[in-house]
């Protein structure tokens, strides 16, 4: 039996063949009630007594039932409509392989789709057929079209599927692959288990090449790698130690192969069986903790979303509360301590730039300007003084206090002196009278006028130089004391 582009099946008798070897179809299914879109994969039902049941599957996502004898119309029908996602509506997937095995049940069937997912139907005498089993709809499909389909021989329970780069071991227990290969460099077209050993399957390749995998051996690469066509490889068949190859400008190629590929090692199917049902048993695993992180999921989040709110309601309250409180008492909500960050920042710079400005008012500099003033003068009251050197002290007490007189109009803060300020004058007084002792000469004595004129100035701008550093100390105890 064959398929055709049109979804109608045509079937063939070798006896019938003419003696210039061609071969016409014997009988042809009906248009109407044939497949709509093209025919991909045909099975044989082997648990039929004459072998005259088979079953067709299109893209049209319809499986059809056919009996030979009766062509006009398909037995029965099974259309795989599924939504995949829970709020979708269900959609008619495209079926490219499907898989019959008669020993693990011979009511059971293997779909693969265009989407790259995998159904398990289950057709019963009398009843309609359904779908139990979902694969890959979690996670774990193919990327692509399915394009090759099969149970192990030898573990029927496990199956194989091929699509886009990979290649994926599945059970019928599991939703999701218990293995998978890695992803080659190429797409991949087919791929088959070898009827010999349970650990080794075949893949052909997009670009020519055939991969040998030995999970016997290894897991994570490939056993061996043989390039056989320059044109795409589309499918490939064993038998014995033969291995028949199919390209895509219709060349065949027969291989032979070597006998470690077909010669079972002693004690390899129970250990293959061994470790597909270790990785099963893994995967179970992880989807039962993965069922249990998402059922505890849902109410974490909730918990932790009334949290929040809370949170959140709790400081609206302190700072409404907060806000009243200062403009009680007449403070702008930003100097609170629930202001933003940045106002903090820009009331500390205030702060810091209010500070240092008694600093930079040294206002008393021009002072010592009038004090100069008198010393210069002082050199012709001078004369007089060596006459009357009992009167000099006074003059010189009056000039010293007549500055810091003049300094304290200047404060308009501190419109009278403090105590301190007055402890300080009069403890200053005695200070100020050492130079005027100095500079009185008594009678007899050698030294020149002229001599006289250069030391007062020096002395007196002594004088009037630790006089300014007292004001300026002064200036600054009197303005502590008022803060």
């Amino acid at each position: 039996v064959g398929g055709s582009y049109n979804g109608s099946l045509s079937f063939f008798d070798l006896r019938e063949g003419n003696s210039d070897g061609k071969c016409y179809p014997t009988s042809t299914t009906v248009l109407e009630k044939s497949h709509h879109d093209p025919v991909y994969d045909i099975y044989w039902l082997t648990h039929s007594k004459l072998g005259d049941e088979l079953v067709s599957t299109s893209t049209d996502g319809r499986l059809l039932w056919w009996d030979k004898k009766k062509l006009s119309e398909p037995v029965d029908e099974l259309i795989v409509k599924e939504a995949i996602h829970g709020n979708e509506e269900e959609k008619v997937l495209g079926c490219t392989r499907i898989e019959y095995n008669q020993e693990p049940s011979p009511l059971k069937y293997l779909a693969g789709t265009e989407q790259g997912y995998i159904f398990l139907a289950n057709k019963r005498q009398g009843k309609t057929t359904e779908i139990m089993q979902r694969f890959g709809v979690t996670s774990g499909k193919h990327h692509g079209p399915i394009y090759a389909l099969q149970r192990n021989p030898f573990a029927p329970k496990f199956f194989m599927s091929v699509g886009d780069w990979t290649a994926k071991v599945w059970s019928e227990d599991l939703r999701t692959p218990i293995m998978q290969t890695k992803y080659h460099d190429s797409y991949l077209t087919d791929g088959c288990w070898s009827p010999q050993r349970p650990g080794i399957f075949y893949l052909t390749r997009m670009d020519g090449f055939i991969d040998i995998w030995d999970f016997y051996y290894r897991q994570n690469e490939v056993a061996y790698s043989q390039k056989v066509s320059d044109n795409p490889l589309t499918c490939i068949s064993i038998n014995g130690s033969r291995a028949a190859l199919g390209d895509s400008v219709g060349s065949i190629t027969l291989m032979s192969l070597c006998k470690s590929l077909y010669e079972p090692q002693q004690g390899e199917k129970e250990e293959m069986i061994k470790i597909f049902e270790r990785e099963a048993a893994r995967e179970k695993n992880l989807e039962i903790a993965k069922k249990l992180a998402d059922s505890k999921k849902p109410a974490k989040q909730t918990s932790e979303d009334l949290e929040e709110k809370r949170r959140k309601e709790l400081e609206a309250e302190l700072l409404d509360i907060e806000e009243k409180f200062y403009q009680t008492v007449g403070m702008q909500g930003g100097d609170g301590l629930g202001a933003e960050e940045p106002d903090r920042e820009e009331r500390k710079d205030e702060q810091d730039y209010r500070e240092p400005e008694p600093e930079p008012e040294p206002e008393p500099e021009p002072e010592p300007e009038p004090v100069k003033e008198p010393s210069e003068k002082q050199p012709s009251e001078k004369q007089p003084s060596e006459k009357q050197p009992s009167e000099k002290a006074p003059s010189e007490k009056a000039v010293s206090e007549k500055p810091s007189e003049k300094a304290a109009s200047e404060k308009p803060d501190d419109k009278e002196p403090s105590d301190h300020e007055e402890d300080k004058e009069q403890s200053e007084k005695p200070e100020e009278k050492e130079p005027s002792e100095k500079n009185d000469v008594p009678e007899g004595s050698h030294h020149s006028e002229k001599d006289k004129d250069d030391k007062d100035p020096s002395e007196k701008s002594g004088d009037a130089g630790a006089k300014d550093d007292d004001k300026k100390s002064d200036k600054k105890e009197g303005e502590e004391n008022k803060e």
